[in-house]
């Protein structure tokens, strides 16, 4: 194989996030070699450029390292690295056998990957057995997550028939995309680290001469940033903000700041457009 590695160690990759790229790099490490040894290979060039696009696409894999679970900066072109070190490594392992025995085997361990990437996709695993359907297609969440991204989608639709603008805090790009609509200000997601102390001022006076008719809170949990609560852990001044020149009118769900119920939200109103400063 390209990539001489054991089996157990690629193995080891499925339940060690750092481990795949890992052997990502591996992969990287071989084929560059190889490619140095026989100039003429297009296979070994190939896979180093797959492979410097897979590890530049996941390198912040590296700034949340978990023993356990996977990373969210997974991407396809690592996987694929990962199933290509896979093969090689059982065809190494299984030289001395037959070529029919080899392909076999080969064979059954791809699929026995198929088969643990299908079990990950199930919806059950992680709750998310409600389906949400949207003009984008079907998104599976949690029961209570579907009813309140229902409705807020029907809320901001109809403010959008009404010509009034909805702003969404801290993290839900996907809705305005949903709903055919923009962030009335430059942001459309406020996370752990994105503004200064000075950065939050300026947006505070964006927000003020924009002045958007309804603010949607959710109950979006940062944690994987080191700072779970927008207005409690981060960008204080900005739900200050909002709390003096905005009234909550509705609560979709049961709003609790718990991690679970990601989508439940406070619905703020704008209390009077000559009231809103940016102090």
């Amino acid at each position: 194989g390209v990539f001489n590695m054991p089996v157990y160690v690629v193995l080891v990759a499925v339940f060690f996030p750092i481990g795949m790229y890992f052997v990502g790099c591996g992969v990287l490490g071989s084929a560059l070699r190889r490619a140095y040894e026989y100039p003429a290979g297009r296979l070994s060039t190939a896979i180093v450029a797959l492979s410097l696009l897979a590890l530049m696409l996941a390198v912040r894999v590296l700034s949340n390292v978990v023993p356990f679970g996977y990373s969210i900066f997974y991407n396809a072109p690592l996987i694929l690295i990962f199933v290509f070190a896979l093969a090689s490594c059982t065809q190494t392992a299984v030289r001395a056998l037959t070529i029919q025995q080899s392909r076999a085997v080969v064979s059954s361990v791809l699929a026995t990957e198929v088969l643990l990437f299908a079990c990950i996709m199930i919806p059950g695993q992680a709750g998310r057995t409600e389906r949400f359907n949207t003009d984008w297609g079907a998104i599976y969440l949690t029961p209570s997550d579907a009813e309140n991204s229902r409705q807020i989608v029907e809320f901001i639709l109809h403010q959008k028939r009404q010509g009034r603008e909805v702003l969404l805090l801290p993290e839900a790009p996907m809705l305005y995309a949903l709903t055919g609509t923009e962030a009335p200000v430059r942001w459309y997601s406020l996370v752990p680290g994105v503004l200064s102390p000075a950065g939050e001022r300026a947006y505070i006076s964006t927000l003020a001469r924009r002045a958007p008719q309804y603010i949607v809170l959710t109950a979006r949990c940062t944690e994987e940033y080191k700072a779970a609560y927008f207005g409690i852990d981060y960008d204080r001044q900005i739900l200050q903000w909002i709390e003096r020149n905005y009234r909550v009118v509705r609560e979709v769900g049961d709003f609790r700041r718990d991690g679970i119920t990601s989508m439940a939200a406070l619905v703020y109103e704008r209390i009077v457009i000559s009231s809103l400063s940016a102090q």
